[in-house]
């Protein structure tokens, strides 16, 4: 995938993050992977007024790149796929709250947090629901990290 493939990809889900500062975040780790992008996913968090871009992820083979982006600040980091020795799955539900603390959206929350053999290291990656986008983004999440790709130390 290229850049512009990518960032089509994170605006498929909804575009919450202006072009170009997704277009920075993704300059340092598409140089440092020296593989071919083969899936991008994109890490929401819960903010205020709903479902917020946090980052994404861009996997190859053999490798897998957080990028976690804001306005004002874009860091990433590279780790090996095959590193992963567990995964933990986690669905609960955000209630944001109206004028006399009435239920105004109730959003449905989906977490990965991957273990790598190197027990320091963890990665997670998020999920709001929102107009019903999870099973996509989920169904991608368990093709990109299977049960049986998991390696013991």
């Amino acid at each position: 995938m290229n850049a512009q493939e990518i960032i089509a990809e994170i605006q498929s889900y909804e575009p919450l993050m202006p072009v170009n500062v997704l277009e920075q975040a993704l300059i340092g780790p598409m140089k440092a992977l020296s593989e071919t992008v083969e899936h991008v996913l994109p890490s929401f968090s819960a903010g205020a007024d709903g479902p917020m871009l946090a980052g994404f992820f861009l996997i190859t083979k053999n490798f897998l790149s957080e990028s976690r982006v804001h306005l004002t600040e874009i860091n990433y980091d590279i780790s090996k796929r095959n590193t992963i020795c567990n995964i933990r799955y986690k669905k609960s539900q955000l209630n944001v709250m109206g004028e006399n603390n009435i239920i105004k959206k109730t959003y449905t929350i989906h977490e990965y947090e991957m273990v790598h053999t190197h027990a320091m290291l963890r990665t997670q990656i998020s999920f709001v629901d929102k107009d019903s986008l999870a099973p996509k983004w989920k169904s991608l999440v368990e093709q990109v990290f299977p049960a049986n790709s998991l390696v013991g130390e």
